[in-house]
């Protein structure tokens, strides 16, 4: 869970709690309750029905968060969404646009992770009161606007994706009675390739501070990824006729 404002007083209706914090040499750490921070996300494990209460009288502002290279648990520390197209990223060089960074290289993945419940779901934007699981390939600083981002429906189109044997995808959900994982896939694309492509190849994110996860994922340590070894998606170039591609599945 996320904090909808910065600089927030904190009250739990319940003393039975307890949160974690994510960093990414170490993982997980044990916070006390006034130790929370503004653009930081974070585990609770709760033992009783329990009600959050934060309170703030800060001004809306621009929230700058760090993202150390690697895994980063955060929010956005604003009471609505933020979409990514509003982000800025600055990095010991210029400032860029969401999109900009993650071409670049700076970032790793172009969608975030946010946890329901159940499983994790991808999302393209900064969700209040949540989590949200992003990677950085090297340290910079995440401009986060206290800005809405609505969408122009006039403006706005469906866009059809063709599927032929050069562009196809193939979902796959994975379920236990504890858990699910619904964001494992493969396929073939026209622009991919057999290593690592930044706008298809997606890393599979941590697990979280239980450790008691259903995760599908396929291994390539050979990619050197600062995220790690397991992605939750492989795309590869199209496949000529009369060859064939494997895909090594793991599901744990």
């Amino acid at each position: 869970f996320g904090l909808p404002f910065a600089n927030s007083s904190i009250n739990f209706s319940s003393e039975n709690i307890y949160i974690f914090m994510f960093q990414g040499e170490t993982g997980y750490h044990p916070i006390e309750l006034d130790e929370f921070e503004t653009g930081e996300g974070y585990w609770a494990a709760i033992f009783d029905q329990t009600i959050l209460t934060s309170q703030s009288t800060a001004e809306l502002d621009t929230n700058l968060i760090i993202l150390n290279s690697g895994w980063n648990l955060i929010n956005s520390s604003l009471p609505f969404d933020i979409d990514f197209s509003l982000l800025s990223v600055i990095t010991s060089d210029d400032t860029l646009n969401f999109n900009e960074a993650v071409n670049e290289g700076y970032l790793s993945t172009p969608v975030s992770y946010y946890w329901d419940g159940n499983s994790y779901q991808m999302t393209d934007s900064l969700l209040t009161n949540k989590a949200s699981w992003i990677s950085a390939n090297s340290n910079v600083t995440l401009l986060v606007p206290p800005e809405f981002y609505v969408l122009q429906t006039d403006e706005s189109s469906t866009r059809s994706i063709s599927r032929d044997e050069n562009n196809w995808a193939l979902s796959i959900s994975i379920e236990n009675e504890q858990s699910s994982d619904y964001l494992t896939s493969l396929g073939v694309a026209n622009d991919a390739h057999l290593g690592f492509d930044v706008e298809y190849d997606m890393p599979t994110p941590p697990s979280p501070p239980s450790g008691s996860v259903l995760r599908g994922y396929f291994n390539h340590p050979d990619w050197n990824i600062i995220t790690g070894s397991m992605f939750s998606t492989d795309y590869v170039s199209p496949i000529e006729e009369g060859s064939e591609h494997v895909w090594n599945l793991i599901i744990d």
